[in-house]
């Protein structure tokens, strides 16, 4: 999940993350979606969520940064799974309802960017960052008093 916000990224593209995309510069990430590619920037909270990643147990080392106790890469399902367990510790800790998904969790990372959120997020058009950005924007309101 941290990995997906940080980098704005769609869950299929973390699954597929190897260990060789850990580059010098960044993470490299190759959009399954549109084939855009990208290496996001180091940043402490990366990092750390990259090194979280790594230290997950297996009996043979993967090739993946996400991966089974067998060094197969994660699936959707497995993540899914894993994804409700977590959902379900949240809403008892905080005694409410948590009525987003997975997917979400990208448009947070894009609604949280401050800069070129075309760029950050990889979309080809306004259009379709548009579709992922939900920041409310706050605006002035008419003040027909004010000369």
């Amino acid at each position: 999940m941290e990995i997906s916000y940080l980098c704005g990224a769609r869950q299929g593209d973390v699954l597929r993350l190897k260990l060789g995309d850990l580059r010098e510069e960044g993470v490299f990430i190759r959009q399954g979606k549109t084939g855009k590619k990208q290496i996001k920037r180091w940043t402490p909270r990366l990092r750390a969520a990259v090194k979280l990643a790594e230290q997950q147990p297996s009996e043979i080392k993967s090739l993946y940064l996400l991966h089974n106790g067998k060094g197969a890469p994660y699936t959707s399902r497995a993540l899914y799974q894993s994804w409700r367990k977590v959902k379900a510790g949240a809403r008892q800790r905080l005694n409410g309802e948590l009525d987003f998904t997975f997917h979400d969790i990208k448009a947070k990372g894009i609604s949280d960017y401050e800069g070129d959120k075309q760029r950050f997020s990889g979309h080809k058009s306004a259009s379709q960052v548009a579709v992922y950005d939900r920041k409310i924007e706050v605006v002035d309101s008419l003040d027909p008093d004010k000369k």
